[in-house]
């Protein structure tokens, strides 16, 4: 089990240790207030996490599958983002518990998973859902293996649902000019230079959130992707903060003449509305805001909800991440190299990129066909 630790003022943190789940299902954690460096917070929080540790009863041989996920939700949670702990909190409660809950972990097995992803289908649950589900459930098991409270997990024995893999086709320039269409891109309005920014640099919603002024090079032709935001639990205080992007790199990312423009303008209209309304825009104002002094971020999910209205009014079956393949896809149409893309998109390894985005399209194969076939045009 890990804690985590925040800086409230120079020398004052805050520590944080998870300590499991009050009767009503409030979360309940233990905090410290310390003072020093650093080095002094981190000792602190291994001397909280370790007290804190041994007054945690040992997971029972006998426990239920809702015991053995809770227990691993407080396991995993100092190494997982918010929003991943809140969505896996919401699939435990929503579907894995009522199906699983009671059951001992000792008499789970693959007979029970089977008839439970067989009913979920039978209620029209995706078989992409089906398969997180199962994710979720399999990794609280290996985890009970490697506690030792189970000699095998049973979700390795279990039957998954296949699915039907549907291509949607890519996002083109003409539907991309459509869904901007509506708006003056050249006032520099936020949902404007989001999805063009979005298209330009690939860049995801956390990302293009989490962007400032101080991103932006001094001659505004290198945009520094390195910080990602991310948006806690409804009533959580504070409601966002800012971590690390998705591979925890720092990514500098080149602007053509149109990206340039779009951030021009985009400040332009920054600097207007704060002059309207009286007050200075910060120094490290955020790009991306819609606060007169560029204070406050726009959230990744008002950003998908203003897409998918644009892309309803446009008759267009997109989301906002697809704007990323859209840049990804007509970088590899163009022929880049795979690895100056996965650089842009923030890929770990460009076989991801490949994979992902190399799709042929007719015009390539035709190329392909007379390519193959030209060799044997004499005997023809």
């Amino acid at each position: 089990m890990k804690g985590s630790k925040r800086e409230l003022s120079p020398g004052v943190w805050q520590l944080r240790v998870y300590v499991g789940r009050a009767a009503d299902g409030r979360v309940v954690h233990r905090h410290k207030t310390v003072h020093g460096g650093v080095r002094a917070a981190d000792a602190a929080l291994r001397r909280l996490v370790d007290e804190v540790e041994g007054e945690r009863v040992p997971l029972a041989d006998d426990c239920t599958v809702a015991q053995l996920l809770e227990r691993w939700l407080a396991h995993i949670e100092a190494d997982r983002r918010p929003s991943t702990l809140a969505d896996y909190r919401g699939k435990v409660a929503g579907r894995l518990n009522p199906a699983f809950g009671s059951l001992r972990l000792s008499r789970l097995s693959p007979l029970h998973l089977d008839a439970a992803y067989r009913a979920w289908l039978a209620e029209g649950l995706s078989v992409g859902t089906i398969r997180k589900l199962h994710a979720i459930l399999g990794a609280a098991c290996h985890q009970a293996v490697r506690w030792g409270v189970l000699v095998a997990a049973p979700t390795d024995r279990a039957t998954l649902p296949r699915g039907v893999h549907v291509e949607r086709g890519r996002m083109t320039t003409a539907d991309l000019a459509a869904l901007v269409r509506s708006r003056d891109v050249a006032s520099g309005d936020v949902f404007g230079t989001a999805v063009l920014l979005g298209a330009f640099t690939g860049a995801r919603r956390g990302e293009l959130c989490a962007l400032r002024w101080s991103d932006v090079g001094p001659d505004g032709d290198v945009l520094t992707i390195s910080r990602s935001l991310t948006v806690f639990p409804a009533g959580h205080d504070p409601a966002w903060t800012e971590g690390p992007t998705k591979t925890a790199r720092a990514r500098p990312v080149q602007l053509g003449p149109q990206a340039r423009a779009v951030l021009s303008r985009r400040l332009a209209a920054q600097v207007a509305y704060a002059a309207e309304v009286g007050v200075d825009l910060r120094a490290d104002a955020f790009v991306l805001s819609r606060a007169a002094d560029g204070s406050q971020p726009c959230l990744p999910d008002g950003l998908t909800l203003a897409f998918a209205r644009a892309a309803k009014a446009a008759g267009l079956p997109w989301h906002f991440h697809d704007l990323r393949h859209y840049a990804a896809s007509v970088a590899m149409a163009a022929r880049a190299n795979p690895r100056a893309v996965a650089d842009r998109l923030g890929h770990a390894n460009p076989s991801m990129t490949l994979d992902v985005y190399a799709h042929a399209d007719a015009d390539e194969d035709r190329a392909l066909a007379a390519l193959i076939e030209a060799p044997l045009a004499e005997l023809l």
